[in-house]
């Protein structure tokens, strides 16, 4: 009897002083749960090695992740498009690596982003040659040579309007030579050659030939300024603002696809990344324009001699897409933002990001 007592002043003793679950907080992984987490191969985010074992960034982010809230799991590989709507179903309990979707919003929930894609641009590399002539006949070189072209002019009238009574047989009286001498002379005093076959003798000539001798000082350290940022051949390549009349494509079904025809672009749909960046380096393709990491990967993968340029256009969050209400989704984030602020994770990105 006494036995009896004691149990039950203990088991009132325990009700007493236990604590309510915190509100609005959802039920964790039970330990002994193995969670099954989909992965789609798209290198450098995910890669299935020889041995079996997948490697990448993504990847990385999610052991990490997973070890810090101490879930287990089984990793699976599944075909690029069935991912979220197979997270979305129930049959796995992770996806990745996943892009956040908008529109998606309502069926599945995204971790915290661990990186942001742009697109990039892969072209043919030109030889410096080709590059040279084409930069002679670019708009930016032609705007240069009509705007000094005018400036010359002018100065080159003034001093002939000046010179032609008094000094009329250096700068003839007659319009069109006269102008022509003018355009000369402005010309070579500019660029302080100087041959001497033409100088104004009146005051007011020299007074406007020192003054332009003192302009010209500055207008020359703008020209060269000008032609050498015209004439960059390491400059960046082609970006999506000066696509011009070439032609460009994209994968089908893919954000950059999307993005491009969403901007009234011209865009030949590719059956898959591999395909566009062939097409491109057998010239059946201008640009192809792709998910940089991914474009950059493939092309290395693919010993392709093509130059990938990385623009700033449609950032895209690379995340890993959970089910509505995931029980895991408040852990894997703290994880993932310790993670990612965590000193050497830029060396982490660096180690699986191919080289800019």
């Amino acid at each position: 009897m006494t036995c009896r007592l004691i149990a039950a002043l203990a088991a009132l003793f325990a009700l007493a002083h236990a604590q309510p679950p915190a509100e609005g907080e959802g039920p964790a992984a039970p330990p002994g749960d193995v969670l099954t987490v989909g992965v789609v191969s798209n290198p450098p985010y995910a890669r299935r090695e020889d041995d079996g074992t997948w490697q990448g960034l993504a990847v990385n982010v999610w052991r990490t992740a997973a070890e810090e809230a101490g879930l287990s799991y089984s990793l699976t590989e599944v075909p690029r498009g069935e991912l979220t709507a197979r997270v979305a179903s129930g049959e796995l309990d992770a996806g990745l690596p996943a892009v956040a979707d908008p529109t998606m919003a309502a069926e599945v929930d995204y971790s915290f982003p661990f990186y942001t894609a742009t697109l990039g641009i892969a072209e043919q590399r030109q030889s410096a040659v080709v590059k040279t002539a084409l930069r002679l006949w670019s708009v930016e070189f032609g705007r240069i040579i009509l705007y000094l072209s005018g400036l010359l002019l002018v100065i080159g009238a003034i001093i002939w309007l000046l010179e032609r009574s008094s000094n009329g047989d250096q700068f003839h009286r007659s319009p069109l030579k006269g102008l022509g001498d003018g355009f000369w002379w402005a010309g070579v005093t500019l660029t302080t050659i100087g041959y001497g076959d033409k100088a104004p003798r009146s005051f007011l000539g020299r007074a406007v030939a020192m003054l332009w001798m003192l302009i010209g000082l500055a207008v020359s350290a703008t020209l060269t300024a000008a032609v050498v940022s015209a004439m960059d051949l390491s400059s960046e390549g082609s970006t999506l603002s000066n696509v011009g009349d070439r032609s460009i494509g994209a994968a089908e079904g893919t954000g950059a696809y999307a993005y491009l025809d969403a901007r009234g672009l011209d865009v030949r749909a590719m059956p898959s990344l591999e395909a566009g960046l062939r097409a491109v380096e057998e010239g059946e393709l201008d640009l192809f324009v792709h998910n940089a990491p991914p474009l950059r990967v493939k092309a290395n993968d693919m010993n392709l001699n093509l130059r990938i340029n990385t623009t700033k256009a449609d950032p895209e969050p690379v995340t890993i897409v959970l089910p509505k209400d995931s029980p895991i989704e408040e852990t894997l984030d703290a994880a993932i933002i310790k993670r990612t602020t965590a000193p050497g994770w830029w060396d982490q990105v660096r180690k699986w990001m191919p080289e800019e």
